[in-house]
């Protein structure tokens, strides 16, 4: 995977490495290694243009490459905010665990009971990596839509009908205000590691805007859109000097 320059504007983007190295460059030298377990957050705004390729290392010796990469809306108030990159360490990004210690949560946007993300987002969002051997019930707002997408080969059952979700599928839950309920199918109950499954839970409330969308630009109006390709002609996006924000290491 080697992909060229290209450009962003009026969303943001997350990248979530599970296995495997890779890396990002932008048009104003900025640059990250993403080592497993990785979050890099970016705010799109007024627009960047950059380029993401598996590293030399993995290129050259092979291996998994194994991750995700979440496109999201930006309201139009903050389609045009400046760009930036939130850059977060594993040992940054902060876990919870459920009492009985069945179910562990990494809480990348959000938060599960006490546990609070490091992350800071433009509008409320849920971006949850789940494991458990047994099940557990994600609290979520009320006016918030959730996606469940297991990405493990040990199926579950989700929501109050139970749901059987594959690995590879996703299931969109409007819970109105109830706890989504994740459980292992076919659980032993032995809490034995064959059993644990993985999902990512993710939530948003909808925000109720016009929408258009063309590529990489997600903006608000046709005439926004020809002003985004007028500037990608250009390169007149905004710059995103790098920042103590950005902790990468090679």
């Amino acid at each position: 995977m080697d992909m060229l320059p290209f450009p962003y504007r009026g969303f943001e983007t997350v990248k979530y490495v599970l296995e495997g190295i890779a890396e990002e460059r932008d048009t104003h030298g900025n640059h990250m290694v993403y080592q497993p377990g990785w979050v890099r957050w970016t705010t799109a705004g007024a627009g960047i243009i950059n380029g993401f390729r598996l590293s030399d290392e993995q290129l050259k010796n092979g291996g998994v490459y194994h991750g995700f990469y979440i496109w999201i809306n930006l309201p139009a108030k903050d389609k045009m905010a400046r760009p930036r990159y939130q850059d977060i360490a594993p040992e940054n990004i902060p876990w919870f665990t459920s009492a009985d210690k069945k179910t562990i949560i990494k809480v990348i946007a959000g938060r599960v009971e006490g546990v609070r993300a490091s992350i800071e987002t433009g509008t409320p969002i849920y971006f949850l990596d789940l494991r458990t051997t047994d099940k557990y019930s994600v609290a979520i707002p009320a006016d918030m839509r959730v996606l469940v997408y297991n990405y493990h080969p040990t199926a579950v059952l989700v929501g109050r009908e139970k749901a059987r979700v594959v690995e590879g599928q996703l299931a969109i839950i409007n819970a109105g205000g109830d706890a989504i309920d994740i459980e292992v199918a076919d659980a032993t109950h032995d809490g034995a590691a064959s059993n644990e499954a993985r999902v990512l839970v993710l939530a948003a409330a909808p925000i109720g805007e016009k929408m258009v969308r063309r590529g990489p630009f997600v903006l608000s109006s046709e005439e926004e859109l020809h002003q985004a390709m007028l500037d990608m002609s250009t390169r007149n996006f905004a710059e995103i000097p790098a920042t103590t924000e950005r902790r990468a290491r090679d």
